[in-house]
């Protein structure tokens, strides 16, 4: 329960800060609350908060003019566009604190521009630039000692790895980035992890170990007062239905969902309708599953998501497949590997058969 007080002891400093500094006129301590209240947003993964406690802090970083204050609003504010599945305007946004940073030369600030920059990368599907200026980022933030945002990247990199299917490599990442979490009490990034490495275990069908680090991320979120992340009732969902244990499976994934639309992440709420149909279609009844199926593929079906797609197709047409469908299984499994092929995933091109 101590970190859940550390946050809002820190929510109600910085309020503090923010109402005092706007009474007296003091526009640099101003924007400063509002930039600190934004990342503890993030930290608290509610990113509509953080949204627009960011375009508040850069309104007022643009009106006092200070590179440093604007690069890291900008950066916050694209952060939180990415989140909320605003991913050209995350590009953008970064692009600009990326440019703004070099001209100050504000190492700080270009190590989290391209951070950024990675990520809305990756949201649009162009996953080897995003690899790329994510490694650069994190050999900048090892340069400054700043262990957080190392492990932060390394984290998407478990993160990016997963999207490609890559779970060896992912496993890799992460393992590295909860032992500097740990070592270093960043409690908030071992839940970031933990996410990832759910997801991770579950692709590695090493159920028992995905279980125990869901089960603890959940925890983690519940003694921190952090919005419990869709990701790990998703997988929850996936490690029952291994042990056969559909009805808990289902309802996982139902709650997943709900986590989802909560959030308001499009991506988030798309995968979390593939868990559903996956769950549903181990009912004995499995009626509402090629409806789940088809939420999925229409909320995924968008630039930088097509690897997500995929998968749903491939979850879809197993389904059909079973229940009897052939033909339409057999056209969504070729839909899925032509998806795979166009983003160039052939670890998942491996896990789809050309027949089931």
């Amino acid at each position: 329960q101590l970190e859940a007080a550390q946050f809002a002891e820190a929510v109600a400093s910085f309020r503090r800060a923010r109402d005092l500094a706007s009474r007296a006129g003091d526009q640099q301590t101003e924007a400063h609350a509002l930039e600190r209240l934004s990342a503890i947003a993030d930290d608290m993964s509610d990113p509509l908060a953080m949204r627009d406690y960011a375009q508040q802090a850069l309104a007022l970083a643009r009106t006092i003019g200070d590179p440093a204050q604007i690069v890291i609003c900008l950066a916050n504010l694209s952060l939180a566009n990415n989140r909320l599945g605003s991913t050209e305007r995350g590009l953008e946004l970064a692009q600009e604190a990326l440019a703004i940073a070099q001209q100050a030369n504000y190492d700080l600030g270009i190590a989290k521009s391209m951070a950024y920059l990675a990520l809305a990368y990756e949201h649009l599907g162009d996953l080897a630039t995003a690899m790329g200026h994510m490694q650069e980022a994190m050999a900048r933030f090892r340069k400054l000692g700043n262990l957080a945002e190392v492990a932060t990247q390394i984290n998407n990199l478990g993160y990016i790895a997963n999207a490609q299917g890559d779970f060896a490599s992912a496993l890799t990442f992460l393992e590295e980035g909860l032992r500097i979490a740990r070592e270093g009490g960043i409690r908030y990034m071992e839940i970031y992890l933990l996410s990832n490495l759910g997801a991770t275990l579950v692709g590695l069908e090493r159920y028992s170990e995905a279980e125990e680090a869901i089960k603890r991320g959940i925890r983690m979120c519940e003694q921190s007062r952090i919005k419990t992340f869709p990701d790990f009732y998703r997988d929850l969902s996936a490690v029952y239905l291994s042990q056969g244990r559909v009805a808990e499976a289902v309802e996982a994934a139902q709650r997943g969902l709900g986590l989802a639309r909560e959030a308001a992440a499009p991506r988030e709420v798309g995968v979390s309708w593939r868990a559903l149909g996956m769950a549903m279609a181990d009912l004995a009844e499995p009626l509402g599953a090629a409806l789940c199926f088809a939420e999925s593929a229409l909320l995924l079906d968008m630039p930088g998501l097509v690897a997500d797609k995929g998968r749903t197709l491939r979850a879809w047409a197993a389904h059909e497949l079973r229940s009897g469908d052939a033909e339409r299984g057999r056209r969504l499994l070729e839909q899925a590997r032509k998806l795979f092929t166009q983003a160039g995933l052939a670890h998942e091109l491996e896990r789809t058969p050309s027949e089931m």
